[in-house]
């Protein structure tokens, strides 16, 4: 199994994205996580900003990665490129 294809615990927050709102956590690949930020940008493209925070966790519920994402962004964006820190699969090791 690729890496990409492991399901994680995504959690979606401060935001006004009505999809976001109406599910704010979610089990999913990085592939799918790539294609829900993709489709939600095109559904808000024509309104004003928005953003919504999402956060990566592990099954025993350890924080992988969190950021804030500005939509909508060009259709052109390369979505991978924009939450490739999101393939990470084990939390930051402390300092």
């Amino acid at each position: 199994m690729n890496k990409s294809d492991k399901s994680f615990k995504y959690v979606f927050s401060e935001t006004s994205i009505e999809s976001f709102k109406k599910k704010p956590e979610d089990n999913l690949t990085f592939s799918a996580l790539v294609n829900l930020v993709q489709t939600v940008n095109y559904q808000i493209k024509y309104l004003n900003n928005e953003s919504v925070v999402i956060s990566k966790y592990t099954k025993d519920g350890k924080l992988i990665h969190t950021e804030k994402i500005e939509l909508p962004v060009s259709e052109h964006t390369d979505f991978e490129a924009l939450l490739v820190k999101f393939e990470q699969t084990k939390p930051p090791k402390p300092t």
